[in-house]
Protein backbone atom coordinates (compact mmCIF):
# COMPACT_ATOMS: atom_id res chain seq x y z
CA UNK A 1 0.00 0.00 0.00
CA UNK A 2 1.38 3.36 -0.86
CA UNK A 3 -0.53 7.03 -0.98
CA UNK A 4 1.55 10.20 -2.89
CA UNK A 5 1.58 13.33 -4.29
CA UNK A 6 1.71 14.05 -8.09
CA UNK A 7 2.47 17.49 -8.82
CA UNK A 8 4.47 20.79 -9.30
CA UNK A 9 4.25 24.16 -7.47
CA UNK A 10 1.35 25.21 -9.98
CA UNK A 11 -2.43 23.64 -10.28
CA UNK A 12 -2.45 19.92 -12.31
CA UNK A 13 -5.54 17.49 -12.26
CA UNK A 14 -5.78 13.31 -12.59
CA UNK A 15 -9.08 13.14 -14.94
CA UNK A 16 -8.19 9.38 -15.52
CA UNK A 17 -6.35 6.26 -14.05
CA UNK A 18 -5.57 2.44 -15.31
CA UNK A 19 -3.62 -0.29 -13.94
CA UNK A 20 -2.05 -3.45 -15.61
CA UNK A 21 -1.49 -6.56 -14.87
CA UNK A 22 1.66 -6.12 -12.92
CA UNK A 23 -0.07 -3.66 -10.64
CA UNK A 24 1.61 -0.74 -12.20
CA UNK A 25 -0.55 2.53 -11.49
CA UNK A 26 -1.00 4.69 -14.98
CA UNK A 27 -2.28 8.60 -14.10
CA UNK A 28 -3.37 10.79 -17.28
CA UNK A 29 -4.63 13.95 -16.43
CA UNK A 30 -3.05 18.29 -17.41
CA UNK A 31 -0.69 20.60 -15.51
CA UNK A 32 0.24 24.01 -15.02
CA UNK A 33 3.87 22.98 -13.61
CA UNK A 34 6.67 23.05 -15.42
CA UNK A 35 8.71 21.64 -12.37
CA UNK A 36 5.93 18.51 -12.78
CA UNK A 37 7.77 15.03 -12.07
CA UNK A 38 8.96 13.42 -15.53
CA UNK A 39 11.44 10.63 -16.49
CA UNK A 40 11.69 10.00 -19.68
CA UNK A 41 9.65 12.58 -21.28
CA UNK A 42 8.56 12.51 -24.80
CA UNK A 43 7.71 16.46 -25.54
CA UNK A 44 9.30 19.60 -23.61
CA UNK A 45 6.71 21.29 -21.47
CA UNK A 46 4.99 24.76 -22.73
CA UNK A 47 4.77 27.76 -21.49
CA UNK A 48 1.36 29.91 -22.26
CA UNK A 49 2.00 33.31 -23.23
CA UNK A 50 -1.48 33.66 -25.37
CA UNK A 51 -4.71 34.73 -24.92
CA UNK A 52 -5.73 31.39 -24.08
CA UNK A 53 -3.17 29.31 -21.85
CA UNK A 54 -3.99 26.36 -20.47
CA UNK A 55 -1.94 22.97 -19.59
CA UNK A 56 -0.22 20.30 -20.77
CA UNK A 57 -0.67 16.98 -21.00
CA UNK A 58 0.96 14.45 -18.86
CA UNK A 59 0.90 10.73 -18.61
CA UNK A 60 2.60 9.03 -15.46
CA UNK A 61 3.14 5.21 -14.97
CA UNK A 62 4.42 3.80 -11.36
CA UNK A 63 6.37 1.20 -10.05
CA UNK A 64 4.08 -1.44 -8.82
CA UNK A 65 4.97 -0.32 -5.30
CA UNK A 66 4.64 3.55 -6.04
CA UNK A 67 7.88 3.92 -4.71
CA UNK A 68 9.13 5.03 -8.10
CA UNK A 69 8.44 6.20 -12.15
CA UNK A 70 8.31 4.10 -14.29
CA UNK A 71 8.24 6.85 -17.12
CA UNK A 72 6.19 10.80 -16.58
CA UNK A 73 5.92 12.42 -20.30
CA UNK A 74 4.39 15.55 -21.25
CA UNK A 75 2.06 15.81 -24.52
CA UNK A 76 0.50 18.92 -25.60
CA UNK A 77 1.99 21.85 -27.89
CA UNK A 78 2.56 25.71 -27.98
CA UNK A 79 -1.40 26.02 -26.80
CA UNK A 80 -3.92 24.78 -24.62
CA UNK A 81 -4.18 20.47 -24.35
CA UNK A 82 -6.27 18.56 -22.24
CA UNK A 83 -6.68 14.25 -21.34
CA UNK A 84 -9.84 12.89 -21.24
CA UNK A 85 -9.67 9.42 -21.87
CA UNK A 86 -6.84 6.24 -20.59
CA UNK A 87 -7.08 3.10 -20.81
CA UNK A 88 -4.23 -0.15 -21.71
CA UNK A 89 -4.58 -2.51 -24.27
CA UNK A 90 -3.72 -6.01 -23.84
CA UNK A 91 0.13 -5.67 -24.11
CA UNK A 92 -0.07 -3.06 -21.28
CA UNK A 93 0.48 -0.05 -23.39
CA UNK A 94 -0.78 3.39 -22.47
CA UNK A 95 -3.83 4.84 -25.03
CA UNK A 96 -4.49 8.23 -24.33
CA UNK A 97 -6.96 10.78 -25.79
CA UNK A 98 -7.62 14.47 -25.17
CA UNK A 99 -8.31 17.59 -27.36
CA UNK A 100 -6.08 19.70 -29.00
CA UNK A 101 -6.90 23.76 -28.96
CA UNK A 102 -5.92 26.47 -30.71
CA UNK A 103 -5.32 27.17 -34.51
CA UNK A 104 -4.20 25.09 -37.25
CA UNK A 105 -1.07 26.81 -37.14
CA UNK A 106 -0.99 26.60 -32.88
CA UNK A 107 -1.62 22.68 -33.23
CA UNK A 108 1.12 22.22 -35.31
CA UNK A 109 3.61 21.23 -32.25
CA UNK A 110 1.86 18.81 -31.16
CA UNK A 111 3.58 15.68 -31.12
CA UNK A 112 1.79 13.76 -34.21
CA UNK A 113 3.94 10.52 -34.78
CA UNK A 114 3.01 8.68 -37.38
CA UNK A 115 -0.42 9.72 -37.55
CA UNK A 116 -3.29 8.97 -39.81
CA UNK A 117 -4.48 13.00 -40.18
CA UNK A 118 -2.31 15.43 -38.58
CA UNK A 119 -5.54 17.96 -37.73
CA UNK A 120 -5.88 20.74 -35.28
CA UNK A 121 -7.45 21.80 -33.23
CA UNK A 122 -9.41 18.72 -32.76
CA UNK A 123 -9.28 15.47 -31.09
CA UNK A 124 -5.89 13.54 -30.38
CA UNK A 125 -5.22 9.89 -30.21
CA UNK A 126 -1.67 8.95 -28.74
CA UNK A 127 -0.29 4.92 -27.69
CA UNK A 128 3.20 4.84 -25.32
CA UNK A 129 4.92 1.38 -24.87
CA UNK A 130 5.36 0.10 -21.69
CA UNK A 131 8.27 2.23 -21.19
CA UNK A 132 6.94 5.26 -22.12
CA UNK A 133 7.90 5.64 -25.38
CA UNK A 134 5.88 7.43 -28.12
CA UNK A 135 4.46 4.63 -30.85
CA UNK A 136 1.73 6.80 -32.51
CA UNK A 137 -0.52 10.04 -32.02
CA UNK A 138 -2.83 11.30 -34.53
CA UNK A 139 -5.02 14.26 -34.90
CA UNK A 140 -8.68 13.83 -35.55
CA UNK A 141 -11.41 17.01 -36.73
CA UNK A 142 -13.59 16.43 -33.92
CA UNK A 143 -14.94 17.25 -30.10
CA UNK A 144 -13.61 14.05 -28.14
CA UNK A 145 -16.53 12.62 -25.69
CA UNK A 146 -15.19 10.69 -22.48
CA UNK A 147 -13.07 7.63 -22.25
CA UNK A 148 -11.16 5.57 -24.79
CA UNK A 149 -11.18 1.77 -24.89
CA UNK A 150 -8.98 -1.37 -26.59
CA UNK A 151 -10.44 -4.65 -27.93
CA UNK A 152 -8.77 -8.02 -27.28
CA UNK A 153 -7.08 -7.52 -30.68
CA UNK A 154 -5.82 -4.15 -30.04
CA UNK A 155 -8.01 -2.23 -31.66
CA UNK A 156 -8.88 1.50 -30.64
CA UNK A 157 -12.32 3.08 -30.16
CA UNK A 158 -13.41 6.21 -29.07
CA UNK A 159 -16.68 8.56 -28.85
CA UNK A 160 -16.72 12.02 -30.47
CA UNK A 161 -18.59 14.84 -31.70
CA UNK A 162 -18.06 15.52 -35.85
CA UNK A 163 -19.36 17.82 -36.23
CA UNK A 164 -23.46 17.91 -35.05
CA UNK A 165 -23.65 13.99 -34.61
CA UNK A 166 -21.71 11.77 -31.91
CA UNK A 167 -19.80 8.69 -33.68
CA UNK A 168 -17.66 6.12 -32.07
CA UNK A 169 -14.72 5.41 -34.15
CA UNK A 170 -12.42 2.91 -34.56
CA UNK A 171 -8.39 2.72 -34.93
CA UNK A 172 -7.11 -0.33 -35.86
CA UNK A 173 -4.82 -2.24 -34.30
CA UNK A 174 -1.59 -1.59 -36.85
CA UNK A 175 -2.65 1.80 -36.25
CA UNK A 176 -2.92 2.45 -40.16
CA UNK A 177 -6.78 3.14 -40.40
CA UNK A 178 -9.15 5.22 -38.66
CA UNK A 179 -13.26 4.41 -39.36
CA UNK A 180 -16.86 5.27 -38.68
CA UNK A 181 -18.53 2.00 -36.86
CA UNK A 182 -21.73 4.31 -36.21
CA UNK A 183 -23.17 7.35 -36.18
CA UNK A 184 -25.13 7.52 -33.11
CA UNK A 185 -27.80 10.20 -34.34
CA UNK A 186 -28.67 7.95 -37.63
CA UNK A 187 -28.60 4.24 -36.29
CA UNK A 188 -29.65 4.72 -32.64
CA UNK A 189 -31.21 8.18 -33.48
CA UNK A 190 -29.55 9.64 -30.64
CA UNK A 191 -30.53 13.57 -30.35
CA UNK A 192 -27.55 13.99 -27.61
CA UNK A 193 -27.45 16.85 -25.36
CA UNK A 194 -24.72 19.59 -25.83
CA UNK A 195 -26.73 21.85 -23.43
CA UNK A 196 -26.83 23.31 -20.05
CA UNK A 197 -30.05 22.70 -17.67
CA UNK A 198 -30.78 25.02 -14.88
CA UNK A 199 -26.73 26.96 -16.06
CA UNK A 200 -25.17 23.06 -14.78
CA UNK A 201 -23.43 21.52 -17.74
CA UNK A 202 -24.20 18.36 -19.25
CA UNK A 203 -21.20 15.76 -19.61
CA UNK A 204 -20.96 13.96 -22.91
CA UNK A 205 -20.97 10.18 -23.34
CA UNK A 206 -18.71 8.01 -22.11
CA UNK A 207 -17.57 4.76 -23.54
CA UNK A 208 -16.64 1.35 -22.10
CA UNK A 209 -15.73 -1.98 -23.50
CA UNK A 210 -16.19 -5.78 -21.89
CA UNK A 211 -13.78 -8.73 -21.80
CA UNK A 212 -16.22 -10.38 -24.74
CA UNK A 213 -15.44 -6.70 -26.46
CA UNK A 214 -18.88 -5.08 -26.20
CA UNK A 215 -19.21 -1.36 -26.33
CA UNK A 216 -21.02 0.46 -23.70
CA UNK A 217 -22.06 4.00 -23.92
CA UNK A 218 -23.67 5.89 -21.18
CA UNK A 219 -24.67 9.63 -21.29
CA UNK A 220 -27.55 11.92 -21.38
CA UNK A 221 -30.21 12.23 -24.49
CA UNK A 222 -33.61 13.35 -25.33
CA UNK A 223 -36.66 11.31 -25.52
CA UNK A 224 -36.56 11.07 -29.30
CA UNK A 225 -33.79 8.54 -28.30
CA UNK A 226 -34.92 5.06 -30.37
CA UNK A 227 -34.83 2.65 -27.64
CA UNK A 228 -34.33 -1.19 -28.18
CA UNK A 229 -35.62 -3.60 -25.02
CA UNK A 230 -35.99 -0.68 -22.79
CA UNK A 231 -36.38 -0.53 -18.92
CA UNK A 232 -38.00 2.41 -19.09
CA UNK A 233 -39.33 5.55 -21.46
CA UNK A 234 -39.60 9.10 -21.29
CA UNK A 235 -42.72 11.06 -21.92
CA UNK A 236 -41.88 13.63 -25.00
CA UNK A 237 -39.61 16.54 -24.48
CA UNK A 238 -38.07 14.98 -21.56
CA UNK A 239 -34.07 14.11 -21.21
CA UNK A 240 -32.56 11.41 -19.23
CA UNK A 241 -29.69 9.23 -18.62
CA UNK A 242 -28.77 6.50 -21.35
CA UNK A 243 -27.47 3.11 -21.13
CA UNK A 244 -26.59 1.50 -24.80
CA UNK A 245 -24.62 -1.94 -25.80
CA UNK A 246 -23.31 -2.61 -29.14
CA UNK A 247 -20.99 -4.59 -30.56
CA UNK A 248 -17.59 -3.49 -32.11
CA UNK A 249 -19.33 -3.37 -35.07
CA UNK A 250 -22.17 -1.24 -34.27
CA UNK A 251 -24.99 -3.44 -34.15
CA UNK A 252 -27.05 -2.27 -30.74
CA UNK A 253 -27.57 -4.77 -28.54
CA UNK A 254 -29.82 -3.07 -26.26
CA UNK A 255 -30.49 0.98 -25.45
CA UNK A 256 -32.69 2.18 -22.63
CA UNK A 257 -33.39 5.24 -20.64
CA UNK A 258 -32.36 5.24 -16.60
CA UNK A 259 -33.91 7.98 -15.39
CA UNK A 260 -35.83 11.22 -16.75
CA UNK A 261 -33.11 13.74 -15.63
CA UNK A 262 -29.96 14.48 -17.35
CA UNK A 263 -26.78 13.76 -16.55
CA UNK A 264 -23.72 16.36 -14.74
CA UNK A 265 -21.38 13.47 -14.05
CA UNK A 266 -21.05 9.64 -15.31
CA UNK A 267 -19.02 6.50 -14.89
CA UNK A 268 -18.76 3.18 -16.08
CA UNK A 269 -17.46 -0.11 -15.61
CA UNK A 270 -17.72 -3.13 -17.13
CA UNK A 271 -18.07 -6.67 -14.34
CA UNK A 272 -16.64 -10.16 -15.89
CA UNK A 273 -19.96 -11.03 -16.35
CA UNK A 274 -20.54 -8.18 -18.60
CA UNK A 275 -22.67 -6.03 -16.37
CA UNK A 276 -22.55 -2.42 -16.40
CA UNK A 277 -22.17 -1.00 -12.94
CA UNK A 278 -22.16 3.26 -12.96
CA UNK A 279 -23.43 6.27 -11.29
CA UNK A 280 -24.60 9.58 -12.91
CA UNK A 281 -25.83 12.81 -10.74
CA UNK A 282 -28.74 13.95 -11.48
CA UNK A 283 -32.00 15.47 -9.79
CA UNK A 284 -34.48 12.75 -10.08
CA UNK A 285 -34.09 9.16 -8.85
CA UNK A 286 -33.43 6.42 -11.29
CA UNK A 287 -35.88 3.55 -11.91
CA UNK A 288 -36.26 0.64 -8.92
CA UNK A 289 -34.33 3.03 -6.68
CA UNK A 290 -32.49 1.17 -3.34
CA UNK A 291 -33.90 3.36 -0.47
CA UNK A 292 -30.31 3.90 0.70
CA UNK A 293 -30.53 7.91 0.42
CA UNK A 294 -31.92 10.53 -0.86
CA UNK A 295 -31.69 13.16 -4.42
CA UNK A 296 -32.63 17.02 -3.38
CA UNK A 297 -30.22 18.59 -6.08
CA UNK A 298 -27.88 16.34 -8.60
CA UNK A 299 -27.05 13.74 -6.20
CA UNK A 300 -24.91 10.34 -7.66
CA UNK A 301 -26.82 7.05 -8.10
CA UNK A 302 -25.08 3.82 -8.63
CA UNK A 303 -26.65 1.35 -10.91
CA UNK A 304 -26.05 -2.49 -12.20
CA UNK A 305 -27.40 -3.59 -15.15
CA UNK A 306 -27.37 -6.87 -16.02
CA UNK A 307 -28.21 -8.38 -19.69
CA UNK A 308 -27.87 -12.08 -20.94
CA UNK A 309 -29.18 -12.02 -23.75
CA UNK A 310 -27.05 -11.41 -27.27
CA UNK A 311 -28.92 -11.65 -29.56
CA UNK A 312 -28.81 -9.09 -32.71
CA UNK A 313 -31.37 -8.29 -33.92
CA UNK A 314 -31.51 -8.08 -37.77
CA UNK A 315 -31.47 -4.18 -39.69
CA UNK A 316 -34.97 -3.69 -41.33
CA UNK A 317 -36.14 -1.05 -43.71
CA UNK A 318 -39.25 0.70 -42.86
CA UNK A 319 -40.86 3.07 -44.83
CA UNK A 320 -43.35 6.19 -44.14
CA UNK A 321 -45.64 7.50 -46.59
CA UNK A 322 -48.43 9.94 -47.05
CA UNK A 323 -51.56 10.04 -48.83
CA UNK A 324 -54.27 12.63 -49.83
CA UNK A 325 -56.80 13.14 -52.65
CA UNK A 326 -55.33 15.75 -55.55
CA UNK A 327 -51.55 14.62 -54.30
CA UNK A 328 -49.42 14.66 -51.53
CA UNK A 329 -46.35 16.72 -52.65
CA UNK A 330 -44.08 17.15 -50.07
CA UNK A 331 -46.24 15.77 -47.31
CA UNK A 332 -43.87 16.20 -44.08
CA UNK A 333 -43.65 13.58 -41.70
CA UNK A 334 -41.33 13.01 -38.25
CA UNK A 335 -39.97 10.08 -37.44
CA UNK A 336 -37.73 10.83 -33.88
CA UNK A 337 -38.24 14.70 -33.99
CA UNK A 338 -36.27 14.65 -37.42
CA UNK A 339 -38.75 15.76 -40.35
CA UNK A 340 -38.86 14.10 -43.40
CA UNK A 341 -40.70 14.63 -46.87
CA UNK A 342 -42.67 11.77 -47.42
CA UNK A 343 -41.92 9.15 -48.82
CA UNK A 344 -38.96 8.39 -46.54
CA UNK A 345 -37.46 4.77 -46.33
CA UNK A 346 -35.23 4.34 -43.26
CA UNK A 347 -32.77 1.49 -41.43
CA UNK A 348 -32.98 0.12 -38.04
CA UNK A 349 -32.47 -2.35 -35.95
CA UNK A 350 -35.54 -5.23 -35.65
CA UNK A 351 -37.54 -4.13 -32.54
CA UNK A 352 -36.08 -0.43 -31.93
CA UNK A 353 -38.96 1.90 -30.45
CA UNK A 354 -38.99 4.81 -32.21
CA UNK A 355 -42.06 7.73 -32.29
CA UNK A 356 -43.59 8.86 -35.16
CA UNK A 357 -45.77 12.07 -35.56
CA UNK A 358 -47.33 14.37 -38.36
CA UNK A 359 -48.40 18.19 -38.62
CA UNK A 360 -51.70 18.07 -38.05
CA UNK A 361 -52.85 20.36 -40.94
CA UNK A 362 -50.39 20.90 -43.78
CA UNK A 363 -50.58 22.14 -47.42
CA UNK A 364 -50.53 25.39 -49.64
CA UNK A 365 -51.25 27.18 -53.06
CA UNK A 366 -55.28 26.67 -52.14
CA UNK A 367 -54.84 23.16 -50.74
CA UNK A 368 -54.89 22.11 -47.45
CA UNK A 369 -54.60 18.33 -46.29
CA UNK A 370 -55.80 17.63 -42.58
CA UNK A 371 -54.62 14.08 -40.75
CA UNK A 372 -57.09 11.44 -40.34
CA UNK A 373 -55.53 8.28 -39.04
CA UNK A 374 -52.20 5.97 -39.35
CA UNK A 375 -52.63 3.00 -41.01
CA UNK A 376 -51.52 0.98 -38.12
CA UNK A 377 -54.35 2.62 -35.94
CA UNK A 378 -52.12 4.70 -34.10
CA UNK A 379 -52.17 8.16 -32.60
CA UNK A 380 -51.30 11.52 -34.36
CA UNK A 381 -47.96 10.64 -32.85
CA UNK A 382 -47.15 7.36 -31.30
CA UNK A 383 -44.45 4.38 -30.80
CA UNK A 384 -43.37 1.63 -33.19
CA UNK A 385 -41.16 -1.09 -33.10
CA UNK A 386 -41.32 -3.08 -36.21
CA UNK A 387 -39.70 -6.22 -36.31
CA UNK A 388 -39.56 -6.67 -40.08
CA UNK A 389 -39.72 -4.23 -43.04
CA UNK A 390 -42.79 -2.31 -42.81
CA UNK A 391 -44.78 0.73 -44.37
CA UNK A 392 -46.81 2.85 -42.13
CA UNK A 393 -48.56 5.47 -44.39
CA UNK A 394 -50.54 8.61 -42.84
CA UNK A 395 -53.58 9.24 -44.76
CA UNK A 396 -54.86 12.81 -44.58
CA UNK A 397 -58.57 14.80 -45.92
CA UNK A 398 -58.38 17.25 -48.37
CA UNK A 399 -60.16 20.69 -48.40
CA UNK A 400 -59.96 23.28 -51.32
CA UNK A 401 -59.78 26.90 -51.61
CA UNK A 402 -63.17 28.67 -52.13
CA UNK A 403 -63.13 32.27 -52.82
CA UNK A 404 -65.86 34.37 -54.09
CA UNK A 405 -65.27 38.04 -55.27
CA UNK A 406 -68.08 40.87 -56.38
CA UNK A 407 -67.02 43.62 -58.97
CA UNK A 408 -67.40 46.47 -58.60
CA UNK A 409 -67.02 45.91 -55.09
CA UNK A 410 -70.05 46.82 -53.18
CA UNK A 411 -72.40 45.64 -56.17
CA UNK A 412 -73.67 42.39 -54.03
CA UNK A 413 -73.20 39.54 -52.34
CA UNK A 414 -72.24 35.92 -52.89
CA UNK A 415 -73.34 33.29 -50.78
CA UNK A 416 -72.28 29.75 -50.51
CA UNK A 417 -74.10 27.07 -49.05
CA UNK A 418 -73.04 25.29 -47.05
CA UNK A 419 -70.83 27.89 -45.89
CA UNK A 420 -67.24 28.33 -46.71
CA UNK A 421 -65.21 27.72 -43.26
CA UNK A 422 -63.26 30.86 -41.84
CA UNK A 423 -60.14 30.19 -43.27
CA UNK A 424 -62.20 30.22 -46.91
CA UNK A 425 -61.63 26.27 -47.48
CA UNK A 426 -64.24 23.24 -47.79
CA UNK A 427 -63.82 19.93 -47.59
CA UNK A 428 -63.30 18.36 -51.40
CA UNK A 429 -66.05 16.89 -53.38
CA UNK A 430 -68.39 18.88 -51.87
CA UNK A 431 -71.52 19.70 -53.48
CA UNK A 432 -72.10 23.38 -53.06
CA UNK A 433 -74.85 26.30 -53.95
CA UNK A 434 -73.69 29.78 -54.56
CA UNK A 435 -76.04 32.71 -55.44
CA UNK A 436 -75.31 36.07 -56.19
CA UNK A 437 -77.58 39.16 -54.72
CA UNK A 438 -77.23 42.15 -56.05
CA UNK A 439 -77.86 45.27 -54.18
CA UNK A 440 -80.09 48.28 -55.06
CA UNK A 441 -79.32 49.80 -58.52
CA UNK A 442 -77.41 46.61 -59.49
CA UNK A 443 -78.17 43.58 -61.40
CA UNK A 444 -76.37 40.00 -61.92
CA UNK A 445 -74.33 39.91 -65.22
CA UNK A 446 -72.32 36.90 -65.15
CA UNK A 447 -70.15 34.31 -63.38
CA UNK A 448 -66.33 34.04 -63.96
CA UNK A 449 -63.56 31.83 -63.28
CA UNK A 450 -64.65 28.33 -63.00
CA UNK A 451 -68.39 29.28 -63.15
CA UNK A 452 -68.34 31.05 -65.81
CA UNK A 453 -71.51 30.38 -68.29
CA UNK A 454 -73.42 29.21 -64.92
CA UNK A 455 -77.12 30.95 -64.26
Amino acid sequence: MYATFLGGSLDERVVAVAVDSGGSLHAAGWTNSSDFPTKNSQHPFYFRTGPSPGGNVFLTKFAPDGRSLVYSTFLGGSYNASANGLALDREGRAILSGFIGGSTTDGSSFPFKNPITSTAPGAFIARLSVTGELQFSTGIAATPGLGIVADSQNNIYFGAFAGASYSIFRISSDLRSLTTITQLSSLLGLSLVQILEGGIPVQTPVIAISATDQLYLLGSASSTMPQLRPMMTLDPGRYGVFLTRMTTSGTPLYSTFLTSALATRSGIAIGPDGAAHIFASTAIPPINPVPLGSSPLYDPFIAKIVDTSDVQLPMISVTFDATAALGSPGLEIAVDGIKFAAPKTLRWAAGTVHNVRVTQTQGSNGLRFLFARWSDGGALSHSIAPTADATYSAFFDTKIAVRTTVQPTGAGTVTVTPPIDSNGYMWLNTEITVRANANSGYSFQRWSGPLAGQP
